[in-house]
């Protein structure tokens, strides 16, 4: 089956590939819908992104899964196969519905919504071209966007918030002075898992905005970020500027975020006192959902001094909240997935794996995670669980899963986790090189991030040289 784009997608493909400032004979392009022809090829494809201008000149009509006047037959919105289209369209961050001429459009979970909101923003920003009218609809329809977001995961789900967030950009263009449109991209970002991005788009709104609630809302969410990416000083000083405003429900987001900070750095009774203190001013939260968080962080908080118990005694607190929301899979499967490690601590492998598979099940049924950020934790207590069975290669599998995950998002503690997790599986294979390599990885992370496992790493690595007898520093 052949599809081209519309009149109005000819213009909306123009605009797209333009913000990509790779003009339209670059033969990257051919890679990068070759990335969505064949996702799961074992061909690296952003390697060869990285490759020289001339050698893909001469080399990519063997490499690439579609040839040049086939990319160009869509840029000039000739008809081009089914599947030729939607991996063109993806690689320009495009949903096929916005931009096709009479597309048979099958929706999938929650995106049936959001790919009629998308198609009508991009009607009126390219095709009518009103864009105070574009503007309208961007800010109405942002918090269904938002919840697309947070509970759907499929690919055309992600094309239509890069969509979006495509439009958002040319509309700081043509609506000047609508400062709540770096409100829009650092939503949307955070959303995709892009946390540099986000944050820069936090910090520019609130450095121009003066609108009260959203301003501390992006000064909070700017130090949320910070924290996702290991800046816990910065961080820091996001959550300290939120405070001067004095406000009772600021505050206890302020202390939910600093119990989380402290937790990373390991300073596990200040994290527990800071939350306690929370529960307290419990009057002042806006919804329950608040103190389910908060739950949660006690329970990891709880974990960390290594009193299993008490940690599965907050976690279950944090589900039965949770539970009574429908709309809340995705966190039930985060608070399963901690349950299943405080179970694998306690050395009880069944309840370990029933928590774990529990997990995944409600992961799966919500769609939950945009970035996917929750099947890598999943991949990694898989990859944990492993280990402890033995079961080296795949534990190695499992790992490997969640660091290609991460690494896309640039999630500092993940990734390291996942080289931590991965020295250890090579040791015990005594794959000694390989364990060197995930060690020393791990370690250069802990050490920037202020992890307390930097120790354990060190130890690991005086443990190999005493029993290689080789010197690794």
């Amino acid at each position: 089956m052949s599809i081209k784009a519309s009149e109005q997608g000819i213009e909306i493909i123009r605009q797209a590939r333009r913000d990509q400032k790779w003009n339209r004979e670059d033969p990257r392009w051919l890679i990068q819908v070759s990335k969505f022809l064949d996702p799961n090829s074992s061909r690296n494809w952003d390697s060869y992104l990285n490759k020289d201008i001339q050698y893909l000149e001469t080399n990519v009509s063997h490499i690439a899964l579609i040839s040049m006047p086939t990319w160009k037959r869509f840029l000039q919105g000739k008809a081009v196969q089914n599947d030729n289209f939607n991996a063109c369209c993806k690689a320009l961050k495009l949903l096929p519905v916005a931009v096709a001429e009479n597309y048979n459009w099958k929706p999938s979970y929650g995106i049936n919504r959001e790919s009629k909101i998308v198609s009508n923003l991009t009607s009126y920003m390219y095709g009518k071209r009103d864009y105070q009218k574009a503007y309208s609809i961007l800010i109405d329809s942002l918090p269904i966007l938002m919840n697309s977001a947070e509970f759907c995961v499929s690919d055309d789900a992600r094309q239509g918030l890069e969509s979006a967030e495509l439009i958002s950009r040319h509309l700081l263009q043509k609506v000047p002075g609508k400062t709540n449109l770096y409100l829009c991209l650092a939503d949307l970002q955070h959303s995709l898992g892009n946390y540099q991005k986000a944050l820069s788009y936090y910090r520019k709104f609130y450095s121009q905005s003066f609108e009260g609630e959203s301003t501390l809302r992006a000064i909070i969410y700017a130090a949320a970020m910070n924290i996702m990416l290991g800046n816990y000083e910065e961080a820091t000083k996001e959550l300290e500027n939120s405070l001067l405003y004095n406000q009772p429900e600021i505050q206890n987001q302020c202390r939910h975020y600093q119990s989380w900070i402290a937790i990373h750095q390991g300073q596990f009774k200040e994290a527990a006192a800071i939350l306690h203190k929370n529960f307290e001013n419990f009057q002042f939260f806006d919804s329950a959902i608040s103190i389910s968080g908060d739950y949660h962080f006690l329970g990891r908080a709880y974990y960390e001094m290594s009193n299993f118990e008490a940690a599965i005694e907050m976690l279950k607190k944090q589900y039965d909240i949770l539970e009574k929301k429908p709309d809340r899979l995705g966190s039930i499967a985060h608070c399963f997935r901690w349950m299943s490690q405080c179970y694998m601590k306690l050395g009880n492998r069944d309840q370990a794996n029933f928590y774990l598979y529990a997990s995944q099940n409600n992961f799966e049924q919500s769609q939950a995670c945009l970035d996917k950020g929750e099947m890598a934790h999943i991949y990694l207590q898989k990859g944990k669980l492993d280990l402890r069975e033995k079961n080296l290669d795949i534990a190695k599998e499992n790992l490997l899963q969640a660091l290609n995950i991460w690494q896309k998002v640039q999630y500092r503690r993940g990734i390291s986790n996942c080289y931590y997790a991965l020295g250890i599986a090579c040791e015990k294979q005594l794959k000694w090189q390989d364990s060197i390599h995930y060690y020393l990885k791990a370690k250069a992370i802990f050490k920037h991030t202020r992890n307390p496992d930097y120790y354990k790493t060190l130890s690991a690595l005086n443990r190999i040289e005493k029993t290689t007898g080789k010197t690794i520093y």
